[in-house]
Order: structure tokens, then C-alpha cells, then sequence
């Protein structure tokens, strides 16, 4: 978790701040604060009290505080709606800005609709709950008004519309249209910690309490930071690929690298459907796909949730304490690849208008073949290839029958099985289909090689 704080520089953009309780048999209080990553939710710092007071919740932050290797000051902290907690946060880093979680905002006033002492009726409860989440999620200052308007003429209940009232005093802090200054990142909700609290319950103590707080603080430094290691790393070897959060992924097929038009200075435009989209920072440091396009297209160092080779090489340094082989994050299939951000040095230097790297793959001494879009004729080479292959299939399933009937046959059956979707299909082309048996040598790759010197 020291290592967060002075690697990760996103723990200076965003900390989220929440507690949990029932994980032992004492009941302890739990809080993580947490920053965002292209790994996930990643703990900052953690404490654990026994008691609720604002107190001692205020020691246990000047404690966290004390052990950090560097003082933090992040400029967005996201809690939920509990003013002593706040008031801590707001002491220890009074430059901060406090947002306030809009899901425990917007559960709050469904909690308060539902309550049986402010006498909703039940038809209404719904239609009350969204003129509030309207005002909640209004992004422009238009939206927000009418919002507003339209609230004041729509709800009949006093009651609610002091609740309500009362919110709006500080709607800077959970209202959207107020966000946009700063660099959220995207995140409106405070659910990477509340994540972290379900991994922590189901994985490390596998739904158990402990059994004291000796234990628990054991797990907290133990197993649940083993646990958060192994998931680094997994993310930045490509072990598992849903663990990079959905919103940072594009289609590839979406946007193609000739859709990407290098306006210079480190400034890119995106041309769909004959119309040139020009790419520019979000307000609250969101990025779109369009930006993840050129980033990853165009390997691009950015300090967002990317995985560009300078955050696998932070995020390693996080889990292992050790720096990472220069070639150790590199990918397998590519070649000199160059970062667009490591060539521009100077002001007066900027990038080339086109970062190029080719892929080869190569079997045995065939020379290397450049995937990319072919030609006209290469298209008719490979199909009149393609046609001899066949022919030879059919000349050894007469001239053999014994032996290349049943192949054949499971060969077809295997392509009917498996290679239904285009997606299948093109997969079973470069990997000869999925087979295992009697004739597992006699494969579509085994044919290829046998009757390569006739094509």
C-alpha cells in the first residue's frame, strides 16, 4: 500500500473513502481508501477501528497519515454522506475537494420516501424519487434549472420538497453539473471501494468472520494484499483480460488506425463517416473510446486508465518492489514499436505523423508474411492456391480412402461444430479447428506442410 501513494499518480487525482463492519467476530470497523487504476480498485491505506466516534477515527487517519512515505493531497476525495467522517477528511486534507457517492445520495432519498413517518404514498414513491434523480444527473446548467422548475411544480408533499431543499444547499457535492471542473476520472460512485469490501469478504475471508482483531488485521496485510498482487499482475501480463475495466476497452473493428488523422503537436482527429471528430479532454477526465483508439493505436504514454508500457512498469514496481525487465512487458508479436510521447523531446520536435509496426509470422523457413489489407492480386494468388489445396484433398481421398475419409469427414464435422460464426470460422483457419483423436496428425496445418511444395 506504500508504494500506491508514491507510485500511483492517480492516488493524487482520486480517493475514495468508505467503511464496512461484520468481517469478525467483534465487529470492527473497516475503512479503505482507495485510487483508481487500469488494475482496478487499488488500496491506498486502511484502518481499522472498534469504535464509531469521530475521535477515533481522526487518530486513525493522523496514524495513516504519519506511516505514508509521502503526504498525499488528492484533489478529489469521494465518501459517502457521513458528516463526522467528512469533517476529518476535510481537517487532514483542507485543500481537497468532498464529493459526496450519488449512489448513497440517491439511496438515501429512496430510503426517506419509503419511511412510513413521512407519509408517501406509495403510487408516488417512484415519481417523487426521479424529479430528484433528474436534478441529480442534470449535466448542463440548462438541464439543471429545469430540473429544478419541474420539481417545484410536480411534487405535492411539503415534507419532501424541505428534504429536497435542504440537498440543494450543497449540490455542488453530489450534483453532476457541478463535477465538471474536476477530474472524477468517471467515477460518480464510490464503487471501487465497495468492490474491494466484496473481494475482501468473499475471497480472502471466504464469507467467515474472523475470529478476533489480531486476525483480521492479518488478513488485511497478508492475504488480501497478496491477493491484490496477483491481480496487477495478471492485468499487466495479459492473464486476464476482463479485469480491465470495460469502459477503457474499444473495438478494434470500431476504429482503425486509418481513420486516425495525426494533426501534429500531439493532436489527433478521428474521421467517421466522412466527418473529422476532433479529440479533446473531457470534462471530468473521462476519456472516450475515440481517445482509447489513438492510445492504444498509436502507443501513446498517457497518465489514464490505459495500460501503456510506462503504467505496467509503475503498477509491477507496486506489486513486486522491484523494477521490471525492459523487455519483460513488451509484447511477443510486435516489433519496433516506438511511444509517440517518448519521441517528442523538444517543443520544436513532434511526433511522426505515423507510428508503423508489422507483425510476422513465420513457420519454419517460410519467409515472414505481413498481415495487413492485401492486394487485388494477392487476393486471386491465395484463392488459386486455395483451389489447388482442394484438389489434392480430393486426388488423396481417392487415391487413399482408407486413410483420409475419416479425416476428412471429421474434419468437415468439426467445421459444421465449431466454425458456425464468421469469429469461429476465421479462428479455425489459423488454428486448423479444434481436434483430438485417432488422426490428430493429419490436421489442416499437417496438410498444409506436406503439400506446401505443390502450391
Amino acid at each position: 500500500m506504500q508504494r500506491v501513494a508514491r507510485c500511483l499518480v492517480q492516488a493524487s487525482e482520486v480517493l475514495f473513502v468508505d467503511a464496512t463492519s461484520n468481517c469478525d467476530v467483534q465487529n470492527h470497523k473497516l475503512y479503505f481508501f482507495a485510487t483508481h487504476s487500469p488494475a482496478g480498485g487499488i488500496p491506498v491505506g486502511c484502518i481499522i477501528s472498534s469504535s464509531q466516534k469521530v475521535d477515533v477515527f481522526n487518530a486513525g487517519v493522523e496514524g495513516l497519515i504519519e506511516i505514508m512515505p509521502i503526504k498525499i493531497s488528492p484533489a478529489v476525495i469521494l465518501t459517502d454522506d457521513d458528516m463526522g467522517e467528512r469533517n476529518v477528511l476535510k481537517k487532514t486534507w483542507p485543500h481537497s475537494t468532498l464529493l459526496l457517492c450519488t449512489f448513497h445520495v440517491l439511496k438515501a432519498c429512496w430510503k426517506w420516501l419509503k419511511s412510513t413517518k413521512n407519509k408517501i404514498k406509495q403510487e408516488n414513491v417512484q415519481d417523487l424519487y426521479k424529479l430528484f434523480r433528474n436534478i441529480l444527473m442534470s449535466t448542463t446548467e440548462k438541464d439543471l434549472e429545469m430540473n429544478k422548475n419541474i420539481f417545484s411544480v410536480s411534487c405535492n408533499y411539503p415534507k419532501f420538497k424541505e428534504y429536497v431543499e435542504n440537498m440543494i444547499v450543497r449540490i455542488e457535492t453530489w450534483c453532476l453539473f457541478h463535477r465538471r471542473q474536476y477530474e472524477c476520472r468517471g467515477a460518480d460512485t464510490n464503487n471501487y471501494v465497495e468492490v474491494m469490501f466484496r473481494l475482501f469478504k468473499e475471497i480472502t475471508l471466504e464469507r467467515i468472520n474472523a475470529f478476533n482483531l489480531c486476525q483480521l488485521a492479518d488478513f488485511v496485510t497478508t492475504s488480501f494484499e497478496f491477493y491484490i498482487k496477483q491481480r496487477i499482475l495478471d492485468v499487466i501480463l495479459d492473464r486476464l483480460k476482463k479485469q480491465k475495466s470495460k469502459r477503457y476497452e474499444i473495438d478494434e473493428k470500431d476504429i482503425t488506425a486509418g481513420q486516425v488523422v495525426d494533426m501534429g503537436k500531439m493532436q489527433y482527429a478521428v474521421v467517421r463517416n466522412n466527418v473529422m471528430l476532433g479529440v479533446t479532454k473531457r470534462n471530468t477526465g473521462k476519456i472516450c473510446k475515440h481517445q482509447a483508439a489513438i492510445i492504444k493505436l498509436f502507443y501513446i504514454d498517457s497518465s489514464v486508465n490505459v495500460l501503456s508500457n510506462e503504467t505496467k512498469r509503475k503498477l509491477y514496481f507496486i506489486a513486486t518492489g522491484k523494477e521490471a525487465n525492459e523487455n519483460l512487458l513488451e509484447p511477443l508479436l510486435v516489433g519496433n514499436v516506438k511511444s509517440i510521447y517518448n519521441v517528442a523531446k523538444t517543443e520544436n520536435e513532434r511526433p511522426p505523423d505515423h507510428v508503423c509496426y508489422e507483425i510476422y509470422n513465420q513457420i519454419n523457413s517460410d519467409p515472414p508474411v505481413q498481415l495487413g489489407i492485401p492486394s487485388d492480386q494477392e487476393v486471386l494468388e491465395v484463392k488459386e492456391k486455395w483451389k489447388v489445396f482442394s484438389e489434392i484433398i480430393l486426388k488423396n481421398l481417392d487415391d487413399d480412402t482408407a486413410s483420409f475419409y475419416p479425416a476428412v469427414k471429421i474434419f468437415l464435422a468439426n467445421r459444421n461444430k465449431f466454425a458456425q460464426p464468421s469469429e469461429s470460422l476465421l479462428s479455425g483457419l489459423y488454428t486448423a479447428f479444434k481436434y483430438s483423436g485417432k488422426f490428430a496428425n493429419y490436421t489442416l496445418t499437417y496438410f498444409i506442410k506436406t503439400f506446401a511444395q505443390y502450391l
